[in-house]
C-alpha cells in the first residue's frame, strides 16, 4: 500500500533553484537589452530619415517658388529678416516643428529656446552655409552635381557657451541660462557635425545613431553616412569628415577647392 505524504509536506522550488532561474533571466537581459537598444535607435534613424526627407522636399518647394534660388544660412538678426534664415524661410512648406528635430539629439531644446534664439525655430540639422553663404543663396544651377552635395546635415546647434550670445541679435534679451545657436555648418566648420570644436569650450561628441549622420543632399536623395564619431582634436574631426565626405566633392557646390575647417 503506498504511502500517503504528510499534510506538512509542501512542493515549491528550493533556493538553488531560484537562483539558477535568476541568473538564466539575467543572461537574457543581458543579451536582449542591447538588442533593444539597437531597435530603438534604428527606429529613431528611420524617424530622422523622414525628416530629412521632409525638409528637402520643402526646401525644393522654395526653390521652385524663387526661380531656383537656394535660403540664406543664417545669421540674420532681429525681426522679420530672422524669416529668411533657412529653417525659418521653408517652414510654411514644413508646418511641422517636430521635423526639425532629431529624437536621438541631446541638445538643449525647449519652447523658450525658439523665445530666447535669434533664429526662432531650432533644429538639430545644418544647412551647408556654401549654398547659402550671404544674404542671398545661390542658384540651383550653380550647383555642379547635385547628387553628391550635401544640402542638409545633422549636427549640434548649441556650439556657445552660456550667455555668450549678443543681447542685440536676440529676439529677446538673452540671459545666461541659454546658448548661442547655429543652424549652418557655419563656413566649414566641421565641428559643428562631428562634435569637436577647438573654437567652444563645450564638447559634445556625435552621439547619434551609432557614432553617424543622416544625410540630405541637393537632388533630394538621403543617406545615412557613419564613421563621423571624431571625439578628438579638430583634426581628427576634418580628417573623418574629409574619410567620408571629401570636401570639394560633397561640400563645395562648384567642387573646385576649399577644404574642412574645425
Amino acid at each position: 500500500m503506498a504511502r500517503r505524504k504528510g499534510r506538512g509536506a509542501l512542493n515549491g522550488f528550493t533556493l538553488i533553484e531560484l537562483l539558477v532561474v535568476i541568473a538564466i533571466i539575467a543572461i537574457l537581459a543581458a543579451i536582449l537589452f542591447p538588442v533593444f537598444a539597437k531597435a530603438r535607435e534604428a527606429a529613431r534613424k528611420t524617424s530622422c530619415t523622414s525628416n530629412l526627407k521632409q525638409l528637402s522636399l520643402a526646401m525644393s518647394m522654395y526653390r521652385t517658388d524663387y526661380d531656383g534660388q537656394f535660403t540664406m544660412g543664417g545669421w540674420y538678426d532681429n525681426g522679420s529678416a530672422s524669416s529668411r534664415d533657412w529653417q525659418n524661410a521653408i517652414f510654411p512648406y514644413v508646418k511641422n516643428k517636430g521635423a526639425y528635430r532629431c529624437p536621438s539629439s541631446t541638445d538643449i531644446h525647449n519652447d523658450q529656446d525658439e523665445r530666447q534664439d535669434w533664429n526662432r525655430t531650432a533644429t538639430d540639422y545644418l544647412f551647408n552655409n556654401q549654398l547659402g553663404p550671404s544674404s542671398n543663396g545661390l542658384k540651383e544651377s550653380a550647383v555642379v552635381a547635385p547628387a553628391d552635395c550635401v544640402m542638409l546635415i545633422e549636427g549640434h546647434s548649441d556650439w556657445g557657451n552660456q550667455g555668450s550670445c549678443t543681447p542685440g541679435y536676440a529676439n529677446v534679451p538673452m540671459t545666461n541660462n541659454y546658448w548661442c545657436r547655429e543652424y549652418t555648418t557655419f563656413g566649414n566648420n566641421g565641428g559643428l557635425i562631428t562634435g569637436t570644436w577647438d573654437g567652444s569650450n563645450h564638447v559634445w561628441g556625435l552621439a547619434r545613431h551609432d557614432r553617424g549622420a543622416v544625410t540630405a543632399f541637393v537632388d533630394g536623395h538621403v543617406k545615412y553616412i557613419t564613421g563621423l564619431d571624431a571625439n578628438g582634436s579638430a583634426a581628427d574631426s576634418r580628417a573623418k569628415l574629409e574619410a567620408r565626405l571629401p570636401w570639394v566633392r560633397h561640400m563645395d557646390p562648384a567642387q573646385s577647392g576649399g577644404a574642412w575647417g574645425g
